[in-house]
């Protein structure tokens, strides 16, 4: 009904507060998300957190079809490496990314993050990716070369060791010189960072 009467929408949240246990009472799949991708092209905003039948399918749909998609939470989803790749080829005006408790690995952040492939590289501003237990420090390596990345949020992600620290504070170091050129009275975004490493 949604995909069919809202051509214009914009905004949609699908969130589900906490995973369910059992996955037959969470009804949204690929098919009703990818049918609203492709009725819904001027979507902006997509939040579908925690919707256990959702794979990297409707992430792919959603970049190829939404092309000013700025906002996608799939946190909680079933998205791997492909949906990634996918991102980074078509997905141009994306500036925040929840991808927390999802199976993304330090390949698909590598595509990303690509600073010669990638049409978000120069866009990301916001990263979560809490929970990620396959990403490693290369990772971590990757995002930090985000130009414009200001909230980056990752815990338990276990293969990411102290040694990320050092691409750590290549993203602080970057956004303290980017404070410094603002001209008085101007607001800036603050920087946010939390983690936990192994």
């Amino acid at each position: 009904l949604i995909a069919t009467q809202c051509r214009y929408l914009t905004t949609i949240n699908l969130n589900w507060p906490t995973k369910p246990d059992d996955l037959s009472i969470d009804r949204l799949t690929d098919h009703g998300l990818i049918n609203l991708a492709e009725s819904c092209p001027n979507l902006t905003s997509v939040m579908c957190r925690n919707r256990g039948h959702l794979t990297s399918a409707s992430v792919v749909t959603l970049s190829q079809q939404c092309k000013h998609l700025a906002i996608l939470d799939v946190g909680g989803c079933q998205v791997e490496d492909w949906a990634l790749k996918s991102l980074a080829t078509n997905a141009a005006s994306l500036k925040s990314l929840n991808l927390s408790f999802t199976s993304v690995t330090s390949n698909g952040f590598n595509a990303l993050c690509d600073s010669t492939s990638s049409v978000c590289f120069k866009t990301l501003e916001e990263l979560h990716v809490t929970n990620c237990s396959q990403i490693c420090d290369q990772a971590i390596e990757s995002i930090s070369r985000l130009p414009r990345i200001s909230i980056f949020i990752f815990h338990n992600c276990r293969l990411v060791t102290s040694e990320s620290r050092a691409f750590l504070d290549v993203i602080l170091e970057r956004q303290q010189r980017r404070v410094r050129r603002v001209p008085k009275g101007m607001k800036q975004r603050p920087v946010q960072m939390s983690w936990t490493v192994y």
